[in-house]
Parts: C-alpha cells; sequence; structure tokens
C-alpha cells in the first residue's frame, strides 16, 4: 500500500513542479492542494482546512522540502506507527508545508491542524476527552481569560465596559459570561495552549528561530 502510495504522489509531485514551471498557478495549486490533504489524510489527521488558504507558488525549488517531508509523513505513519514519531513528522510536515502558505504563519497553521484533529477526535495522536471534564454552560472571568489569553483583570473590566451585554453578576459580585461570546470552547482552549507548549519544545528540540529567517 505504502509503495503504491508513493509512487502515485511522485509522479503528481513531479506534475505540480512541471505545471509551477509553465506558470498553470491555478492547475498547480489545485493538484498541490490534493496532494497535502491526501498526504494529512494518512496520519487520519483532517487536512481540509487547508483548501480555504492561498499558497505561493512561484518556485519549484520551495516545493523539495514539503515533498520529502510528506514522503518521511506517510512512511512514518504506515510503517512505525508510534504516535510520538508521528506527531514529529507531521509538525515537520506543516512547517515546511507552512512556509508557502500566504494568509498565516508557522504556528498558526499548525495550531489551526491541531485544534480542527481535536473538534473531531481523530488522528493516531488524538487524546481522548477526559470524562472528569464538563464543559460549563457560562464562563467565568477566570476562564473567558483562559479562553481568549488575556488577564482576570481585562475580562472583568470588558464587562463593566459593556463588551458582553448579556454577562451578569451573581449575587456574590462574580461575572458570568455566555459561551456564545468565544470562537471556542474551554476544552478547546487548553488542547490549543497544551499543543503550542508541544510546539514550542520541538521547535526549541530542533533549532527552529522564526526571527532568523
Amino acid at each position: 500500500m505504502m509503495g503504491k502510495l508513493v509512487k502515485e504522489q511522485d509522479v503528481l509531485w513531479d506534475h505540480v513542479i512541471e505545471l509551477i514551471r509553465k506558470k498553470s498557478s491555478k492547475q498547480a495549486s489545485a493538484l498541490f492542494k490534493n496532494l497535502i490533504t491526501q498526504t494529512i489524510s494518512v496520519t487520519k489527521m483532517p487536512g481540509e482546512f487547508l483548501y480555504d488558504e492561498t499558497f505561493d507558488l512561484s518556485s519549484d525549488e520551495k516545493i523539495d522540502p514539503i515533498r520529502k517531508s510528506g514522503k518521511k509523513l506517510i512512511e512514518t505513519s504506515l510503517n512505525i506507527g508510534d504516535p510520538s514519531e508521528v506527531y514529529n513528522s507531521f509538525v515537520e510536515f506543516l512547517e515546511n508545508l507552512s512556509k508557502v502558505i500566504v494568509t498565516n504563519d508557522r504556528q498558526e497553521i499548525l495550531a489551526k491542524a491541531f485544534v480542527e484533529q481535536m473538534k473531531k477526535g481523530t488522528g493516531q495522536f488524538s487524546e481522548p476527552t477526559s470524562k472528569a471534564f464538563v464543559e460549563p454552560i457560562d464562563y467565568s472571568t477566570l476562564e473567558a481569560a483562559e479562553i481568549v489569553g488575556v488577564s482576570d483583570q481585562t475580562i472583568r473590566r470588558w464587562c463593566e465596559k459593556g463588551k458582553f451585554p448579556e454577562a451578569k453578576r451573581t449575587e456574590s459580585g462574580h461575572w458570568r459570561i455566555p459561551k456564545k461570546y468565544f470562537k471556542i470552547s474551554l476544552e478547546d482552549a487548553r488542547k490549543r495552549r497544551k499543543f503550542e507548549q508541544r510546539l514550542n519544545e520541538y521547535n526549541a528540540k530542533h533549532g527552529e528561530d522564526y526571527e532568523d529567517e
């Protein structure tokens, strides 16, 4: 299975490069998106969100690192199956992929991939949802601060200024803020933060320094 898939992808990658050299940007982009979605699907991770991205395929030199890391990801997923190895290969693949994404920085596209995966609960390194965690129907200022990434004092100040019109004070004077004002849940925010910590550890281990590029 793996050998056939890799051979098929090699032919398609060659075609992408040929289209780029011919300046056939639309055809190259469409085939490119299909290839990377197919590669990601091997890990059972969702890749559909990439269809909304714009890719800079102005040079075929940018393709080679994506092609090589994609092949490595397929081999790691199908041959080894070790979640930690698959995780590292997946991050490496998205790191290379993010270099040709116009609208997102690297950490953003990586975070987006994992948030999508966590929502669907799929992937070789998915973490089961804790049965002990029950998502609240509304949030305290501390929980809202955790989601947004600001201080508890900032959330309280926003409540007082009417940023959350339906937020209410309890009898004890604490604010409760409806979930509808937040794009992600508290659980997703915690999962994203955990992923970002793992990403930072990966970058530190492999000597990644975004500011130098």
